[in-house]
């Protein structure tokens, strides 16, 4: 984050979804006034409070961990408003299903100027995903409805969603200032040479994903199939359609970070 200009002195941070709560004490001890980290599992509370036991007083009298869902009201009784300089969203918009709860609210906690660092994977179209999804190790299941996620998993909920929704979403907020880190740019690589790659990817995810999932339900295997064809047409239609950095970014970027800026 510093890398790309994020100076964490004397801020005020709000980290969502701060699971073993390693970002908030990193934060604080890089400079940051207050740190509020939030998370629905008490479990990961009780870990990031445990981490914090082996920390100076400073840092832990910097630092505040409470169970909240950030789009429940009750958050707006908990952390205070318009008091974030930065707020934090690593892996967690995938994880939201009220996604303008959360940037509503997100408004409100936010002071003017805020930074919102966010890293959002690409499930839909990054064919590492597909093949096993980083969440549940699940092959084909990040292209399917989030339903299916719970009568696999039991307790995960994940919805990937396209680039655009988010742009579409950043900007209704009033969040119209996106620096996007372009972390997996492809420099100097020939339209040509970035085709024969996607079409090997293609092919190797055909030639892996019936035996991954032979076992599964037929109900299953159909779903990941139908999603396969449409992902092969997509991809076909793209790379007829799409400039060199737009097939990178949409196919082989493994998730979009960024920052966006309240006004």
């Amino acid at each position: 984050m510093e890398t790309k200009g994020i100076n964490f002195d004397n801020i005020n941070v709000l980290d969502i979804g701060c699971g073993y709560g390693g970002f908030s004490i990193e934060a604080k001890r890089r400079g940051a006034n207050m740190v509020h980290g939030v998370d629905i599992g008490e479990a990961y509370i009780d870990y990031s409070l445990a981490n914090l036991e082996d920390e100076t007083d400073e840092i832990r009298e910097g630092c505040k961990f409470e169970v909240c869902d950030i789009t429940d009201e009750k958050a707006l009784l908990i952390l205070p408003k318009n008091y974030f300089n930065l707020i934090l969203l690593v892996d967690v918009f995938e994880h939201v299903y009220d996604t303008c709860k959360l940037m509503e609210h997100l408004n409100i906690f936010a002071a003017s100027g805020c930074s919102i660092y966010f890293e959002i994977p690409n499930g839909l179209h990054h064919f590492d995903y597909i093949e096993r999804d980083p969440h549940c190790q699940i092959t084909g299941i990040s292209w399917l409805l989030p339903q299916l996620w719970y009568e696999k998993t039991g307790n995960i909920w994940t919805y990937y969603r396209r680039w655009d929704y988010y742009v579409g979403l950043f900007a209704h907020y009033g969040f119209t200032d996106i620096q996007l880190f372009d972390l997996h740019a492809r420099l100097n690589v020939s339209k040509e040479d970035l085709i024969v790659e996607l079409n090997e990817k293609l092919q190797h995810l055909e030639d892996v994903l019936y035996k991954k999932i032979s076992d599964e339900a037929p109900s299953y295997i159909e779903a990941v199939n139908n999603a396969l064809q449409n992902f092969k047409c997509e991809l076909k239609r793209d790379i007829d359609d799409l400039e060199v950095n737009q097939l990178v970014f949409k196919y082989l970027s493994p998730f979009w970070q960024g920052i966006i800026k309240k006004p």
